[in-house]
């Protein structure tokens, strides 16, 4: 059997093959290098997405805590009211006792008077 032959291509034809396998590298050089960079900004961007939900659920964490204390603190403010109205009461009647622990003969003559204005008035029978 004789030698195959191999249809003769020209040299030209070869060199515009190459060309074109040296384009369609390069364009598939590009495409990777884009899609790395791409990957890589997409990881970025999906860094700052976690960040932010953490960002997010801190917040509602932080008014959960703010609504408990502003809670406590209105209950303080009412426990610290009525501990004051019971101060100024205890403070007036310890007033009047040393008032008339003072005065107490002014005060027994003022009120036999009371008493006496009041049984001649009527008010008492």
């Amino acid at each position: 059997m004789p030698p195959r032959r191999e249809p003769a291509v020209s040299q030209q034809t070869l060199n515009t093959i190459f060309e074109k396998l040296g384009s369609v590298e390069s364009s598939v050089r590009e495409a990777k290098h884009a899609a790395n960079n791409a990957g890589q900004k997409i990881d970025a961007v999906a860094g700052k997405v976690d960040a932010l939900a953490m960002v997010v659920a801190t917040q509602g964490q932080l008014r959960d805590h703010v609504e408990r204390l502003e809670q406590t603190a209105r209950e303080h403010q009412d426990k610290i009211e009525a501990l004051q109205a019971d101060k100024h009461r205890r403070e007036g009647a310890v007033g009047l006792i040393e008032w008339v622990g003072k005065h107490w003969p002014g005060a027994i003559v003022i009120t036999a008077l009371a008493v006496a204005w009041a049984w001649v008035s009527g008010k008492f029978k």
